[in-house]
């Protein structure tokens, strides 16, 4: 082999090298500004009032507000996700003012928490925080905690399903697809872009309410039990 032509090779798997370790370092970094994000997220979401949304037969000898577009009027706790994870909700889907900015919104069209219908969130898995990255990861057992300015919620997971982006009835009241629905027809529904950065299809996953108590009487116990190791 000639020495030009080793120079060559040589030349070609430093490049190769120098390429994958440059991808290897956008790759790191992104992940590490993703964590960064998340844990920002998480921290603000700690300490962020809520708003009294308006709601159905169940809060209406509250006083309650109309909500504009990207107002946050609850929490969300999700042991799978992590034991400190705590994200907030807000009105709507929209990219700009929901979505890349509080993480997490509520589909208009559907219910509030709590309220007989289909309760359905939003959020991405990966950029501005990620706050559904682990929606593969549910499985039975697996609960949700809602927190609103006055009760908590407490929803366990049914189902989790890849759809194409067209299945817009998984939202619906009675979710589409959801092979058993429950008696109550309260349901909580979690939908968000799937594989991880190619987004060509949907993942929802699907959670049926278990019960609720009121704020003033703190944490749910089995919550606590997690969250704050008590």
């Amino acid at each position: 082999m000639s020495k030009v032509t080793t120079r060559f090779r040589v030349l070609a798997i430093a490049a190769t090298i120098a390429g994958a370790s440059l991808i290897g370092a956008v790759v790191f970094n992104s992940v590490v500004a993703e964590s960064l994000a998340s844990a920002n997220q998480i921290r603000i979401a700690e300490q962020v009032p809520l708003v009294q949304a308006a709601s159905g037969v169940s809060n209406t000898n509250l006083k309650t507000t109309k909500l504009k577009e990207g107002t946050v009027f609850a929490k969300i706790y999700v042991p799978r996700y992590g034991k400190n994870y705590v994200h907030l909700v807000a009105e709507g889907t929209s990219l700009k003012k929901v979505l890349n900015k509080v993480g997490i919104g509520r589909y208009l069209a559907t219910q509030m928490p709590g309220e007989v219908g289909n309760f359905a969130i939003a959020g991405h898995r990966f950029g501005n925080g990620g706050p559904m990255l682990k929606i593969d990861k549910l499985k039975a057992g697996d609960k949700v905690y809602v927190k609103t300015a006055t009760t908590w919620y407490t929803y366990v997971w049914l189902q989790t399903k890849v759809v194409k982006p067209s299945a817009i009835g998984t939202i619906d009241r009675v979710p589409e697809g959801l092979k058993y629905p429950i008696e109550s027809g309260k349901y909580l529904t979690f939908t968000s872009c799937t594989p991880i950065h190619v987004n060509t299809m949907r993942i929802v996953a699907w959670f049926g309410y278990e019960s609720e108590q009121p704020v003033d009487d703190g944490m749910p116990t089995d919550l606590a039990a997690v969250y704050t190791g008590k």
